[in-house]
This record gives structure tokens, sequence and C-alpha cells, in this order.
């Protein structure tokens, strides 16, 4: 049942019952509390609606049954940045790294923030290994903020 509950989520999202969808999940999460995917995936709905704070709980979750989850760390480390809470973004970019050291996502978004907190030098850096690891826009972010 509870993959298909699972499943079900994505056609009722798709419908744009995002309530529906949670719903569903929560249900799958009630039957078992220790069901990655449905945390994920509520995770990602309640992103999709703005509802940062909730959607990093359930990654939180999520990663407490499967801590080093490179996706969901990622995922956590961007609402983290949509929320500003900017010092546990780079954080959750940190362990992406530790557990990645070629994660090109991580070392651009982290160079974003430490753009945006006025530490250039150690955001310059970042974005020069996102770029030497193949992310393209961060060429574009190194010739606006480190000339």
């Amino acid at each position: 049942i509870m993959p298909s509950l699972v499943g079900s989520e994505m056609c009722i999202r798709d419908r744009g019952d995002f309530y529906g969808a949670i719903q569903d999940l929560d249900q799958v999460i009630a039957i078992d509390s220790q069901y990655f995917d449905a945390y994920v995936k509520r995770g990602d709905v309640k992103n999709e609606k703005l509802h940062y704070k909730e959607a990093i709980e359930d990654y939180a979750k999520a990663l407490g049954i499967n801590p080093d989850d490179e996706s969901i760390i990622l995922k956590q480390g961007r609402t983290q940045m949509a929320l500003k809470s900017y010092l546990e973004s780079i954080d959750s970019f940190n362990h992406l790294i530790e557990l990645d050291a070629n994660n090109h996502d991580a070392y651009y978004l982290r160079g974003l923030i430490y753009i945006h907190l006025n530490k250039n030098e150690q955001g310059c850096k970042d974005l020069s290994k996102a770029g030497e690891l193949g992310d393209k826009n961060a060429y574009k972010m190194i010739y606006e903020y480190c000339r």
C-alpha cells in the first residue's frame, strides 16, 4: 500500500492538489515513521508551496533515516538558502562536500552564499572550484563578482 500511496502523491500533485498529496504522505508516515521516501516527497511538496521551514523539517527527518543521502542534503541546503538561513546552509554544503569532494552544486551554492555574506575571497574560491568541476554558471558569477 505504501509505494502506491507515495506514487499517488505525484498524480495528486500534478492536479494541483498539494493538500491531498500531503495527506497521502501523512498516512504513509503514520503507518511507517521510517519511510524515507515519504519524508522526501512531503518535503518536496512543502518546498513547492514555499513552506520552507516545514520542508526542512521533513528533509531533516529523512536525513535522520539516511544521513548521507547527498540529494537530500542538497535540497536541505537550497531550502535553507531560500529561508536566508545562510550559516545552516553552509553547514549542509560543507557536509555534502565531505561526502563528495566533486559536487559542483555544493561549491557553487556555498560560493554564492559567501559572496552574499561579503566573504568574496572564500566565495570566489568556491565558484572557481565549481567551474573546474563543470558548473558553467560559476564562470558567469566569477566574472561578475571576482574581478
